[in-house]
């Protein structure tokens, strides 16, 4: 079989198996707490469990506080790493299958780039800056796509325009995909 058929097949069976591995690895191999906790933003001092500092019932003496900002890129980056070992698998899987033995640099870059911009993504602040940026802020405002957890729920998230009962046909798909783009869960 010619070498750029080959790469062509090699590239469709991949990119089948990461459509198929991405929801598992965002919805079932990502921890609640890292759901709720990885777009956390900003220097309030938050628990572990990103209740801020102040609005415990608790006592919580003792208990190590840290930045809403570093808890999220600690959540971000454990989410991420079960993420990349799941796609990792799937890449590995693959590939033996087929009979092709990727060179370790170019899996290594593969991953790296796969889970680099997983982790930025996830993190939603970069993502709605390059989409203001780019004129294209209108999309995520009008999208259910940023949400902000206190305490593992969601207390605010922007809503698609006619997100109610009428909404019209097709418009779970574009909703589905405006939660996608932005990392959420």
């Amino acid at each position: 079989m010619p070498q750029h058929i080959e790469r062509l097949a090699l590239f469709g069976a991949l990119l089948a198996a990461f459509d198929a591995l991405h929801g598992a690895g965002d919805h079932w191999a990502q921890s609640s707490q890292d759901a709720a906790l990885k777009g956390l933003q900003g220097s309030d001092l938050v628990y572990r469990d990103g209740l801020r500092v102040g609005t415990e019932t608790d006592d919580r003496t003792g208990q190590p506080t840290m930045t809403a900002a570093r808890l999220g890129w600690i959540s971000a980056a454990r989410h991420v790493a079960s993420y990349t070992a799941l796609q990792l698998s799937g890449t590995l899987a693959v590939t033996r299958l087929l009979g092709y033995r990727i060179p370790p640099a170019a899996l290594l870059a593969g991953t790296a780039i796969n889970s680099g911009t997983h982790l930025i993504l996830d993190r939603r602040a970069p993502l709605i800056w390059l989409a203001d940026r780019t004129g294209n802020g209108g999309y995520i405002t009008h999208c259910t796509a940023v949400r902000e957890a206190r305490h593992h729920r969601t207390i605010r998230s922007r809503r698609a325009h006619g997100a109610g009962p009428e909404s019209p046909p097709g418009h779970w798909r574009r909703r589905r995909r405006c939660h996608h783009l932005a990392g959420d869960p």
